[in-house]
């Protein structure tokens, strides 16, 4: 349902996306012209400090500088920036209002005495139409009118004359807000003359008069589609032949601007998408609306590499481009839904769009904990990434220096690793490199995204089998699943509900009942649980990149409807990111293994119990530790102790020289992370007694292939909406590992234990890889009738 004043919750969205879009680029501007200014060898492009900085800068100016032009445009510029983080729930803080910087930026501007005209016309003409814009937005539609209802006369030699589009369409989308879509109709009649029969139909800024005329036709009950579409399709070829639209600079003056000129043909052309979605009467429609939306998602991507947004880092910019891929991701579930040719590939790519990455955001920002050689690169990259910003460097051209991020690409997947490079300089998404590196394992990629009208983010799904239709579609899972994972997601534990109590704590003292294993099967698509349900000789391999809460599910425990677990049917490995695959799966274990165990016995150790690992490396049961040591896989010899026992790091700063890890011992939170608090970061570490090893000293070892990690927390990957999962599993794979068995939460000693002996007896006898293993020996766990926080807290991750 659309809220009071819109007659349909399309135009609604449309509205909002616009308003977002063109905030976007306006404070990108403001931001990017004292990011210039700043020396940020600490700093990305996408760190929220940045848009910090640039309000103390502003607010500087604007409270202090000698020349009023400049306290006007301060103060506009920083209203602009408060008011775009209002708008994504990031309001910087700061003593006034939106609304009262706008007055101040207009007082500075007054007229004197005897005057009527603004003293800078073009600073004026913005700064009114910025200061209306915001009143539409805080609501205030009356005060919003009085500032552009004004004649087109008073524009007349300012230089900003295309402007006066601008000024309709916020007096069009403020009666729209109202419900007078019908008055707006009228008014925009005696302004025909002016948009086609005067040097107006020339300006750049003409379209926003034919898109507005489109939205006021669709919210009119007196206008047909026909009128609808034929005043986007105005809009749109104004748009694509047109001249960049001028936006006012930091020195007042006027210059075109590619990015907001992306922003805006971004905007209408997903509003005739979706419109066309809304009203399709054909399959040639739909098809059309497909279309458009993939051209859509093409201009944002664009769009979102010349901000230099990383999708999901925790930025303003980035959360109003999570909000334009929901808005894609909405139009490609209601044309999957319509069965619509490639609309669930549309879906599949929005959902690796809006995940690429956050990875990348949060390494460059903790570089400095990482080893002199990936932080010199890092660095560089960093370096680079702000010439490019600043649109300026006399010492090389954009040619050379993407040429020399490529080359730095290069550089880290050839020293250190190919996942590393793609992470820190993501490729553009490319389905068919998805699919190659898939070849015929299944996928399901979850997502959750809000849209522009805000509210709960909704969730999707996408599923990839080999030689089938993509599936994409938006769900609902049951209120209880949902409650509970979400519930341990902001208590970043499972250890308390997981298993077979039938009651669990809330994080806020209350008791509430556990969902069932067998609602949890909602959560799969339905053409994967028919899939299963038919039987068949061998396992689905199937790979799961989750997101958000979903990140916590133990999978191998959903229970589907005819009572079979879900490991019992599938060969369940998980991955951060789909795009994060680089090999065609888990290779089988053989060659050299290093071994760490630590027990319970020697003073200092607090360790876990390892009877049961001791035995399937053929040493005694009992409480003792294993010191480092080494191992043949395919061998009945117990490990020999290395000399000097050396510190794990230290063992693994070389390449190639293990095939296979065996650690036992404690994991979790780094210093500093108490009870309760984050299990993810590059301080996450495993606890040997002679090493804290943290996820950032481990992105930069060289890890064997396969890795079994029978530790609390470290496999624990909490997948936020706003950051990409950045944990001990995901350095270990980075590093070098192409499996990790981990786990994902607190975990019982014995019954691990008991996994952790029943893999190692299964590729030490047949050199399994690493997942097979995995679920073999929950296999056996269930046919024990063993408890399921014993066995499905343990995940294999592959890269």
């Amino acid at each position: 349902m659309s809220e009071p004043g819109f007659a349909t919750e399309e135009v609604r969205r449309v509205v909002a996306r616009d308003d977002l879009l063109t905030m976007a680029a306006a404070a990108d501007e403001a931001v990017s012209i004292v990011g210039n200014q700043v020396a940020l060898a600490r700093r990305t492009k996408d760190d929220p400090s940045l848009y910090v900085i640039a309000l103390e800068r502003y607010l500087a100016v604007a409270r202090g500088g000698r020349l009023w032009s400049a306290r006007a445009q301060a103060w506009d510029s920083a209203a602009v920036i408060v008011r775009f983080g209002e708008m994504v729930d990031m309001r910087p803080d700061c003593a006034e209002t939106p609304e009262q910087m706008h007055a101040n930026a207009l007082a500075e501007l007054a007229p004197g005495a005897g005057s009527r005209l603004d003293k800078d016309l073009a600073l004026g003409v913005i700064g009114r139409y910025h200061a209306a814009r915001n009143l539409r937005l805080a609501g205030d539609f009356d005060g919003a009118l009085d500032l552009v209802m004004r004649p087109r006369t008073d524009l007349y030699g300012t230089g900003a004359e295309p402007h006066m589009a601008h000024y309709l369409f916020e007096r069009g989308a403020g009666l729209l807000a109202q419900g007078q879509a019908d008055q707006v109709a009228d008014a925009l009649l005696e302004w025909v003359g002016y948009w086609e029969r005067t040097r107006a139909r020339g300006y750049s800024t003409r379209y926003r008069f034919d898109f507005l005329r489109a939205l006021v036709y669709w919210e009119s009950e007196e206008h047909g589609e026909g009128e609808v579409r034929e005043q986007l399709d105005a809009a749109l070829g104004r748009l694509r032949d047109g001249a960049p639209v001028p936006v006012l600079t930091a020195a007042g003056d006027l210059r075109e601007s590619a990015t907001d000129h992306g922003v805006r043909e971004l905007s209408v052309a997903l509003t005739k998408a979706e419109f066309l979605a809304a009203t399709a009467r054909s399959d040639a429609a739909r098809q059309e609306a497909a279309g458009l939306g993939r051209w859509a998602l093409g201009i944002a991507n664009r769009v979102r590499g010349r901000m230099r947004v990383i999708a999901r880092s925790r930025a303003p910019l980035a959360a109003a481009f999570r909000r334009l891929y929901g808005d894609i991701a909405l139009l490609a579930d209601r044309l999957a839904a319509a069965g619509t040719p490639g609309a669930a590939e549309l879906g599949l790519e929005v959902a690796l769009a809006a995940k690429q990455t956050g990875f990348a955001a949060r390494i460059r920002a903790d570089r400095g904990l990482m080893n002199g050689y990936v932080q010199g690169v890092l660095d560089e990259i960093v370096e680079i990434e702000n010439r490019l910003d600043a649109g300026a460097d006399f010492a090389s051209t954009p040619h050379q220096r993407a040429e020399r991020l490529d080359q730095l690409h290069f550089k880290l997947g050839d020293k250190v690793s190919a996942m590393l490079a793609e992470t820190v300089l993501p490729s553009p998404v490319n389905l068919a490199d998805l699919t190659g590196a898939l070849g015929q394992r299944y996928a399901l990629d979850y997502l959750e995204l809000p849209d522009s009208l805000g509210g709960r983010p909704a969730l999707y799904r996408s599923l990839l089998r080999p030689g089938r239709p993509a599936v994409f579609e938006r769900f609902e899972p049951a209120p209880a699943v949902a409650e509970f994972f979400a519930d341990h997601r902001a208590a970043r534990d499972l250890v308390d509900g997981v298993g077979r109590d039938t009651r669990v704590r809330r994080s806020g003292g209350a008791r509430a009942a556990r969902p069932t294993w067998r609602s949890m099967a909602g959560l799969l698509p339905a053409a994967l649980r028919d899939e299963l349900a038919a039987g068949r000789d061998e396992p689905v391999p199937l790979v799961v990149s989750a997101h958000s809460w979903l990140s916590l599910v133990p999978w191998a425990a959903v229970t589907l409807e005819d009572g079979a677990r879900l490991v019992e049917r599938a060969l369940i490995t998980q991955t951060p990111v789909l795009t994060c695959l680089t090999t065609p799966g888990a290779p089988p274990v053989a060659g050299r293994a290093l071994v760490r165990l630590v027990g319970t016995d020697a003073p200092g150790e607090h360790g876990v119990d390892v009877a049961e690992e001791r035995t399937a490396w053929g040493l005694p049961a009992g409480p003792a530790g294993v010191p480092l040591s080494a191992a043949q896989v395919r061998s009945a010899e117990a490990p020999e102790r290395l000399a000097d026992t050396p510190r794990l790091a230290d063992v693994l700063t070389g390449r190639g020289a293990w095939a296979f890890l065996h650690v036992a011992s404690h994991g979790g939170r780094g210093v500093g992370q108490e009870a309760g608090g984050d299990h993810d970061g590059l301080r996450q570490e495993l606890r040997l007694p002679e090493q804290r090893l943290t996820a950032a000293r481990a992105l930069s070892l060289h890890w064997p292939t396969s890795v079994l990690m029978a530790s609390c927390h470290v496999g624990q990957v909490v997948n936020a909406r706003d950051a990409e999962p950045l944990n001990f599993v995901m350095a270990v794979l980075t590093g070098g590992a192409e499996c990790v068995v981990a786990g994902m939460a607190a975990i019982g000693d014995r019954e691990t234990g008991n996994v952790a002996r029943d893999m190692v007896n299964a590729i030490r006898g047949a050199g399994r890889p690493l997942d097979e293993a995995l679920r073999a020996a929950q296999l056996a766990a269930i046919a024990r009738d063993a408890d399921e926080a014993g066995w499905a807290l343990l995940a294999a991750y592959v890269r």
